[in-house]
Formats: C-alpha cells, sequence, structure tokens
C-alpha cells in the first residue's frame, strides 16, 4: 500500500533525507474561497511546519512506521504517514513533459462540511483540462485518518514514538496533494483554483527546493 510521508521539523534545521524537500513555510501561498482569496503562508500555523515529503510503499501501515523508525529522515521532527486511496482517477490521462519549477498542492479540508461550496470545477473535470494534464506529474487523495490508516512518528534525542490516528488538532486537515510543474506562482495559482477541493477547503501551494 502506499502511504504519503510528510514532515514536520524546524526549517531551519538539518535537510531532511526524502524525495520532496519544500521551502519553508514563509514561502507558502494560500487558496481559500474557490480560489478567490490569496493569501501568503501556510494555511496552518504549526510550531513543526512541513518541510519535505514523500511517497513510500508499505506492507500496511506497521510496515511504513517500521521504515520510518528504520530510517527516520529528520534528526528531530515528526514524520507523519497517511495511506492513499487507491483511485486511478486522481492521476492525470497524460504524463507532462517535466519542465518548469515543482510545486506541491496540499489539499485541506475542514472536518465539518459547509452546507454550500464555491463554484468548482468536478475532479474529472480538473484532471481533463488539457493546462493539468500538461502540469500534474503525480496527485492522491488519503484516506480518512483512523489507527488503522495514519500514524505520527516522533523523532527527539535519537529516541522514536509512535501515536496512531490524527497527527495535530487542525480546524483543516490534509486530504490529498498533487505534484505539478508550472513556470512560476502564478501558474501554480492558476492550476490549482478551479480544484474542486477549493470548493469548501482550502489548497496550500509550496515550492519544492532542488539540489
Amino acid at each position: 500500500m502506499s502511504y504519503l510521508l510528510l514532515v514536520r521539523a524546524d526549517p531551519a534545521g538539518p535537510a531532511p533525507d526524502t524525495a520532496f524537500r519544500l521551502h519553508g513555510p514563509a514561502d507558502a501561498t494560500t487558496l481559500r474561497d474557490g480560489g478567490r482569496t490569496i493569501t501568503d503562508g501556510p494555511f496552518a500555523d504549526l510550531a513543526e511546519p512541513v518541510i519535505a515529503a514523500e511517497v513510500i510503499v508499505a506492507e500496511g501501515l506497521d510496515g511504513a512506521i517500521q521504515a520510518v523508525t528504520a530510517h527516520p529522515p529528520v534528526a528531530e521532527g515528526v514524520v507523519e504517514l497517511r495511506a492513499l486511496l487507491d483511485e486511478e482517477d486522481d492521476a492525470p490521462a497524460t504524463q507532462p513533459a517535466p519542465t518548469g519549477r515543482r510545486y506541491l498542492l496540499l489539499h485541506a479540508l475542514p472536518a465539518e462540511r459547509p452546507a454550500t461550496r464555491a463554484p468548482t470545477k468536478s475532479l474529472p473535470e480538473w484532471l481533463a483540462d488539457p493546462r493539468v494534464q500538461a502540469s500534474v506529474l503525480a496527485g492522491a487523495r488519503l484516506e480518512e485518518t483512523s489507527d488503522d490508516t495514519a500514524a505520527s512518528v516522533r523523532i527527539h534525542d535519537g529516541e522514536t514514538t509512535v501515536a496512531r490516528g490524527d497527527a495535530a488538532e487542525l480546524t483543516d486537515a490534509i486530504a490529498g496533494y498533487d505534484l505539478i510543474a508550472a513556470e512560476h506562482l502564478d501558474d501554480a495559482i492558476a492550476i490549482a483554483r478551479p480544484h474542486p477541493t477549493l470548493g469548501f477547503g482550502v489548497i496550500e501551494i509550496r515550492p519544492l527546493v532542488w539540489t
């Protein structure tokens, strides 16, 4: 099974050992209200912000926890593990050429859905958009958090502790991600703005660090 690994740690600390290193929360951009409201900064002010991400494959949640505890990606911090929904329609129909800067879109939804939602495209309509098909490199929705689908591994002073279920008490919880290629932030915003998440949730856009 596949799991999204989110590293939360001090952005000023050593670089994490993950596939996707993110620029710090100061470089985040958040879209709300159907994409009409754009603010600087992350969607949630966390003491330990998300600084990196990776998708791993493991034999169940216990296997994912074992992989992280055996090779922690950071010396100090928290690693969230979230199971991915296995849905083929979450992937773009075509793969884009690897050009442009990389951005991670973190989708977050409120625990209680509002009675009305802002107008957006449906997910199939968004995925069928030629601009999206030319930009989205990967993406998935996440399983609802439970003791069987989510866990957090805290690394401190060389020791690891594991907690199952929700990793943080947030008004909006991360519900999915997309990795996209865009020439600049304005392009990334234009790609994200019609996404159905923005009907009642938020999308945080974070540029990746390239080495």
